[in-house]
């Protein structure tokens, strides 16, 4: 398995899964990875889970406060910069092996 690492997601990518399980399910668990063009799309951090070969990745959230469910993401000045939610709740995309 590679190394974690922060990746971008192709944004028609993630509108094909969002699609896809709206329509399955009737509703998407899949975040949106752009907002507006005022906005950088979202990152990624990954490979954090991989099931028969197809790796998965979660999104960076701008959340800074530990809990039981996410990993803080901590810059050099030890000061919480963001996190990664790895609850069952929380979403994993898969993307395509690269």
């Amino acid at each position: 398995m590679d190394k974690l690492d922060f990746y971008t997601a192709d944004i028609k990518y993630v509108k094909y899964l969002q699609d896809a399980e709206t329509e399955k399910r009737g509703f998407s668990r899949v975040p949106n990875m752009a907002y507006s063009d005022k906005y950088k799309p979202k990152f990624l951090c990954g490979i954090v889970l991989r099931v028969n070969d197809v790796d998965y990745y979660v999104p960076v959230t701008s959340f800074k406060q530990q809990k039981p469910d996410n990993f803080l993401i901590i810059a050099d000045n030890r000061q919480a910069v963001s996190s990664l939610q790895a609850s069952y709740r929380s979403t994993r995309i898969p993307m395509p092996s690269r």
